[in-house]
């Protein structure tokens, strides 16, 4: 049994290349968590120019000279200032209307990873061309909403596309271009509007998206499906085999591979699992695929109820630690300057200069901290840099609201640049990986659920109260993230354990006094 053992975990310890097909279908299934960073931030640009609330003149003579006016669409839509975050809410909306869809076995199982993929690129699609062929605020709402359960289940699917693609020495690697992708996204969809958010132009912003939406949609055809899903839930073996021979440079632990997954599809105990490694349960020979039942006489692991995870006290500490991630990811404040950094920011710039030049500069900035911070995870270790970017949120929160409510405008934009350094190098990404390491295999998808749908409550939260309470508090609204970060950084060190370099669930809380 010994030597099965050791035999089926070798294709753990093997170091495989990234082969063509490997790394064009990562590329493919970044373009969705892309198209949700451009999401995010399109708006940001366009809002005021669209809405009425400001001008700027684009490189025609007039409206009249431009296709958009000869199919008989309006130079701009007035909507209330007041109004915009009605919008913006509208895409949070849609995200957590697909998390919750997401949550369901049946839903995120069924159809397969590929295919879920194939249709929010279809969403992409048919949302981004109605906001740019809408001629009224119903129109672009429906658009953004549809554009919002694109982006809601692209940031849960893809990710585990490219994890069950993907050999475990490149899981880090290859995954950290899923939060790559979505910096790039923010940052692309900014530099068009540098040229694009005129009065003229900015229903070009929404088509270009449609555009990426349609690329992908038509690429994901050239890529495999997931061929941990093809043996877990259809149990095609032969169609996983071929699969895995054009993903891994050494064919002869494939076979160890396709045996590890069929086990996985086999109903354990609680108490086996918690002795697994962090992402998969290894334990255990080949078995049929056959049901059976926990030594608790309840269903197999793989069946717990959301319910159950939220109400059972065997789960509470991992619920704790994924509602304090999982909702500080989104109330840090890092997306009232994804929405609305163009509105607060305007007077930040010389007179005669558009502000687009700065947030431009500030999603710049978000795609090199993306790419400098990888290293940092596995040398620092995640909680030191999740206080460590609660830390620097809490004060350049602080600075935000002194120079908003000074006009210290220079002031003011270098502390919105140190803030994302901050949100990038720890709770930015960190959230999404934490989850599974520090939640029994049997809860990571219950975790995974729950955690989305409170990270797109947040996330709805400042989208349409941000501008409420700005208009109420003015510069002093920054003081509430103020507030927050200092509560998050508390909360952490109260709540969430470090998972560096530890390999099981029993690990990570024997070493963590659950406070």
């Amino acid at each position: 049994m010994t030597l099965n053992r050791q035999a089926s975990f070798a294709y753990l310890k093997t170091r495989h290349s990234v082969t063509f097909h490997l790394g064009w279908a990562t590329a493919v299934a970044c373009l969705g968590t892309l198209q949700f960073g451009y999401h995010l931030s399109e708006l940001n640009a366009t809002q005021l120019v669209l809405s009425c609330n400001q001008h700027f003149d684009g490189p025609y003579n007039s409206y009249e000279d431009t296709i958009w006016s000869k199919l008989g669409l309006k130079e701009c839509l007035p909507i209330e200032e007041s109004r915009l975050s009605i919008m913006t809410t509208m895409f949070t909306f849609g995200g957590l209307v697909a998390s919750i869809l997401l949550g369901s076995h049946t839903l995120s199982s069924s159809i397969g990873r590929k295919v879920n993929c194939i249709i929010n690129a279809g969403l992409f699609f048919s949302g981004s061309l109605l906001m740019a062929f809408a001629n009224s605020l119903t129109v672009l709402n429906v658009g953004k909403f549809l554009c919002g359960l694109a982006a809601g289940s692209s940031v849960v699917i893809s990710p585990i596309l490219v994890n069950e693609l993907t050999p475990v020495n490149h899981r880090g690697f290859l995954g950290s271009f899923l939060q790559l992708s979505l910096a790039l996204g923010i940052l692309f969809s900014q530099c068009l509007s540098v040229w694009f958010a005129n009065d003229q132009q900015w229903r070009m912003i929404f088509l270009v998206s449609a555009g990426i939406g349609f690329i992908q949609f038509m690429l994901l055809f050239t890529i495999s499906e997931s061929p941990k899903w093809l043996i877990t839930i259809k149990n095609d073996t032969r169609g996983a085999t071929n699969i895995l021979t054009n993903l891994r440079s050494d064919k002869n632990v494939i076979h160890d591979e396709i045996n590890h997954w069929r086990r996985l599809s086999v109903h354990k105990t609680p108490e086996d699992l918690e002795s697994t490694p962090l992402l998969e349960d290894l334990s255990g020979d080949f078995t049929p695929l056959t049901p059976s039942r926990s030594r608790r006489g309840s269903i197999d692991p793989s069946s717990l109820s959301l319910y159950a995870f939220l109400t059972n006290k065997v789960y509470r500490k991992e619920l704790w630690a994924t509602m304090i991630i999982m909702s500080g990811n989104q109330l840090c404040g890092m997306n009232a300057i994804t929405f609305y950094g163009v509105i607060f920011l305007r007077n930040a710039v010389p007179k005669g200069t558009r502000v687009l030049y700065l947030t431009s500069g500030l999603a710049l900035c978000n795609v090199l901290a993306a790419l400098l911070a990888v290293p940092l995870f596995n040398r620092f270790g995640r909680k030191p840099l999740l206080l460590f970017s609660c830390l620097v949120m809490t004060l350049t929160t602080l600075s935000i609201s002194i120079g908003l409510v000074n006009g210290f405008n220079y002031f003011t934009a270098a502390a919105c640049l140190v803030f994302i350094l901050g949100y990038s190098c720890g709770i930015g990404p960190l959230v999404y990986m934490m989850v599974p390491e520090f939640t029994n295999h049997n809860a990571i998808a219950k975790a995974q659920s729950f955690g989305t749908v409170l990270n797109w409550l947040a996330n709805i939260a400042i989208a349409y109260f941000f501008p409420l309470l700005r208009g109420v508090f003015g510069g002093k609204v920054f003081l509430i993230f103020t507030t927050i970060n200092i509560t998050y950084f508390i909360l952490i060190i109260l709540f969430v354990p470090e998972t560096k370099s530890l390999h099981n669930y029993k690990d990570v809380w024997n070493r963590f006094k659950y406070f």
